[in-house]
């Protein structure tokens, strides 16, 4: 305790150094901070519940996918196309935006090569197909048929 007392006497001598030597921070400093820490607890709250949403929107998005497309379609992050006109899905941002793909998914994508089937789409399930695929983009000259 003497030893505590002589250093915040010393305090003035040394500057702001010895600062952090304050043990008991007045009850009104730690009351003022209520409000700020309260903020940033509900960002990070908020935060990490948008983001776990975002994981089961990509999540439901890979699995429409892989049970509807994935008989032509390389659907992941890696492998080849088995319909020889079937793009792997990472390559399509290198040919359009991907939320481009947003209304054909909802009023009935038809194109692509000619046996592809017709598929039309919920709301909910085109933004988890959007999700998906903006996660799986590769990069423009990337290779497109890295084998699994």
């Amino acid at each position: 305790m003497v030893l505590l007392q002589t250093a915040l006497s010393a305090a003035p001598l040394f500057g702001a150094h010895l600062q952090f030597l304050h043990v008991r921070p007045s009850l009104t400093k730690v009351a003022r901070n209520v409000p700020f820490f309260a903020s940033l607890l509900a960002l990070v709250l908020i935060g990490s519940s948008l983001a776990a949403a975002q994981g089961r929107r990509e999540t439901r998005g890979e699995g429409l996918l892989s049970l509807l497309c994935s008989r032509c379609h390389a659907v992941g992050r890696s492998g080849s196309s088995t319909h020889p006109e079937a793009p792997p899905f990472r390559t399509l941002g290198q040919r359009y935006p991907i939320e481009a793909l947003a209304e054909g998914l909802a009023e009935g994508l038809s194109s692509g090569h000619p046996d592809m089937p017709e598929f039309r789409f919920e709301v909910e399930d085109v933004n988890a197909i959007l999700a998906y695929l903006e996660s799986i983009q590769v990069p423009d000259g990337e290779e497109n048929t890295r084998q699994r």
